[in-house]
């Protein structure tokens, strides 16, 4: 009898951290899905939170895009440009960590992502 339960005890367990793991997966997933149905390129970036606003408020000076506008405290930062072809271009710089900062790019309303990796790559650049 206590090794039958034992070892439902064991199949239970089992199961429930099989389906845990299904779940984190599909969070993922979820989330990615999430991220590219509203057009904007999300990474995370193993920098200081300081240095990756900087570089990518010159990224984007660089690219010479007009109108840059900035609000910041410490922990987000939100730049925002605008294109020649009058699109918005949304920086969103948040602080995970001390030494992890995530950038979120969107550019226009629907997204851009040939552009939106161009401006990531110039940002890396400037790092």
């Amino acid at each position: 009898m206590k090794t039958s339960l034992r070892c439902f005890t064991v199949a239970l367990t089992i199961a429930a951290l099989g389906s845990s793991l299904m779940l984190t997966g599909c969070g993922t997933k979820m989330q990615e899905a999430v991220r590219k149905a509203r057009g904007e390129e999300s990474v995370i970036l193993e920098k200081p939170y300081d240095d990756v606003v900087a570089a990518s408020k010159n990224a984007l000076k660089s690219l010479e895009f007009k109108n840059i506008n900035e609000k910041r405290d410490a922990l987000v930062a939100l730049i925002s440009a605008v294109t020649a072809e009058e699109r918005s271009i949304e920086l969103r710089v948040s602080r995970q960590t001390d030494k992890i900062t995530r950038v979120q790019i969107r550019v226009g309303a629907m997204g851009d992502d040939g552009m939106q990796k161009i401006i990531l790559e110039k940002i890396k650049a400037q790092l």
